[in-house]
């Protein structure tokens, strides 16, 4: 299965960690060139753009550090852009990590021409983990949404883990006596 790509800059790291965490815990595959390693002597650029070519979609983590980064405006961003022009599958979800953010450096992808998955409001650095839980939530779904298939393995691998819950319980109910004897002091 294809990777969503994860466009942030690397001062953004603890929020791309928690985001790509979050996202793997729900079976989604996801790779940033924050988290995921490039090889040592591998060409950057290339494994970046071959990475987002390979990608299903792409969230962008914006804010103004985004913005400011060359690398990113410059070859991150307009190959991210270009494949949805060519590809209708390809979906964008966009993600307001701050307010106020100047949109003069890549128009594209301000307020007025995207729709975000969080508002401004919203934005991930003015919210406590709760909200940004709920965030990543309405991601996973979006998400979930252009890929009906990763839904219904998501909801299989849900009962599999419930099933196995239930087999644990089994087992420890046969062996209360046994695990009682190991865990209780003897008197």
């Amino acid at each position: 299965m294809k990777n969503i790509f994860i466009c942030s800059p690397s001062s953004e790291h603890m929020t791309t960690r928690n985001l790509h965490y979050f996202l793997e815990q729900k079976g989604v595959n996801v790779w940033s060139s924050i988290v995921d390693d490039i090889k040592p002597g591998e060409n950057y650029t290339e494994e970046i753009i071959a990475k987002i070519k390979n990608s299903r979609g792409s969230i962008l983590l914006v804010s103004q550090e985004l913005l400011e980064s060359e690398f990113i405006t410059k070859t991150e961003l307009p190959t991210i852009f270009s494949l949805k022009n060519v590809n209708n599958e390809y979906f964008i979800i966009p993600v307001l990590l701050e307010q106020d953010i100047d949109f003069s450096n890549y128009e594209d992808i301000s307020l007025k021409n995207i729709q975000y998955a969080n508002s401004s409001t919203n934005s991930l650095k003015n919210t406590n983990a709760a909200t940004h839980d709920v965030i990543f939530d309405n991601i996973y779904s979006q998400i979930t949404g252009y890929d009906p298939k990763l839904n219904q393995e998501t909801k299989d691998n849900i009962e599999k883990i419930e099933d196995n819950i239930e087999k644990i319980d089994e087992i420890i109910r046969k062996n209360k006596n046994t695990i009682d004897s190991l865990l209780l002091p003897k008197t």
